[in-house]
């Protein structure tokens, strides 16, 4: 039963990422009831730490904290390093982008450094990545500060409105399409929107802040 749990927070996880959230929702209810009758802690704690990232991806940022903050007590008392560390990025993710900056990065120091200690690569950059974007950035952030490929787009932008800039955004519109699931191409309309806002191309703005907020509207997902 606690690998049917797993799986399950698996299926559900990725069924967030590409806006299926419905039964996302569906998917780790029944991971958690599962965790839940196979009484193995590390079960129930995966199906927290996921629920809590399905709630923030679905706008929910407060009930993502309450449920990934369960996971990550529950896993720091079993001894489980590695959902501890995944739990703690997570909520530094969150707490970023709802501007509890020092919080945050205590969350990332936290991460890197499980990271380290278990050999995680993946975390240990990601983890560092994000650190290093909480202690330059004031303020809530949104996902798609950090959210690749939109790295270069955005940071492009930084530098002013520009042909590349925009060039960027195009070449990050069609990447997300194909492989970044709808919520991420709905982010990446927005972002799109306001650095074309930024230049005084109100007309296209207005166009691509729409589909973003058809996007949203659709998905369930909280702005």
């Amino acid at each position: 039963l606690s690998r049917a749990s797993f799986y399950a927070s698996m299926l559900a996880d990725s069924l967030a990422q590409v806006g299926r959230f419905d039964e996302a929702e569906r998917a780790i209810e029944r991971a958690s009831e599962l965790g839940d009758r196979s009484g193995d802690p590390n079960a129930v704690l995966d199906a927290d730490i996921i629920r809590g990232r399905i709630a923030a991806d679905r706008g929910d940022l407060v009930a993502g904290i309450e449920h990934t903050a369960k996971g990550v007590a529950a896993a720091e008392t079993v001894g489980n390093t590695f959902c501890t560390l995944a739990g703690s990025f997570i909520m530094g993710e969150i707490q970023l982008q709802l501007g509890v900056v020092d919080a945050a990065i205590a969350n990332f120091e936290k991460t890197t450094g499980l990271a380290q200690y278990c050999n995680a690569v993946g975390y240990e950059v990601l983890g560092q990545a994000w650190l290093a974007g909480a202690r330059a950035h004031q303020g809530p952030m949104q996902r798609e500060d950090f959210d690749a490929p939109l790295q270069r787009a955005l940071a492009s932008a930084e530098h002013g409105a520009s042909d590349e800039a925009f060039a960027d955004f195009e070449r990050a519109r069609v990447c997300v399409a194909d492989f970044g699931g709808r919520p991420l191409v709905a982010r990446t309309e927005r972002a799109y929107a306001r650095s074309l806002a930024a230049a005084g191309r109100d007309d296209e703005a207005a166009q691509h802040l729409a589909a973003a907020d058809r996007l949203f509207a659709e998905l369930g997902i909280q702005q």
